[in-house]
């Protein structure tokens, strides 16, 4: 009985543990790290976005606002990822997205990292070439994208 009493009470711990070192890594962070790596001159960005082609409507639409009003930004490199129609993408925010140094058009879903959250749009801030913070483009998150991407005073 001592045995099973120990043995129920070692399982919980160690359960616990699991869970708590899970959620203080972010799995994503780590992967797009290591996608943000095969991409040449990436460290000349301040801000990554990542905009997935299909998931959260209100979230992807006020992104897609964002990228047709701040596309010449030079701090901003956006990636497309998840794209089922290019040609209805750029006509839907009035910009060719095509030939532009700051952008990528993800047609292999490198960075598409399949989660309960890949359906929101992501904003990675970088320091150098590494990812500083993530923040997810979600109606559960209290900040927008014009919260977190701002301009160099």
């Amino acid at each position: 009985m001592k045995i099973r009493l120990l043995s129920s009470v070692f399982i919980i711990c160690a359960s616990i543990c699991f869970l708590f070192s899970c959620e203080s890594k972010d799995e994503g962070k780590v992967y797009y790290e290591q996608q943000l790596t095969k991409l040449d001159g990436i460290s000349s960005y301040k801000y990554v976005i990542i905009l997935p082609g299909l998931g959260c409507q209100g979230c992807i639409s006020g992104v897609e606002e964002y990228i047709k009003n701040n596309i010449e930004r030079n701090d901003i490199f956006f990636i497309l990822t998840a794209i089922e129609s290019l040609k209805m993408l750029q006509n839907k925010i009035g910009v060719d997205l095509r030939n532009r140094d700051n952008v990528l058009i993800d047609l292999d879903n490198e960075f598409l990292l399949t989660s309960n959250k890949s359906i929101y749009p992501i904003v990675l801030r970088l320091e150098g070439s590494h990812i500083k913070a993530l923040d997810y483009i979600s109606p559960e998150t209290d900040k927008t994208l014009v919260d977190i991407v701002t301009w160099d005073d």
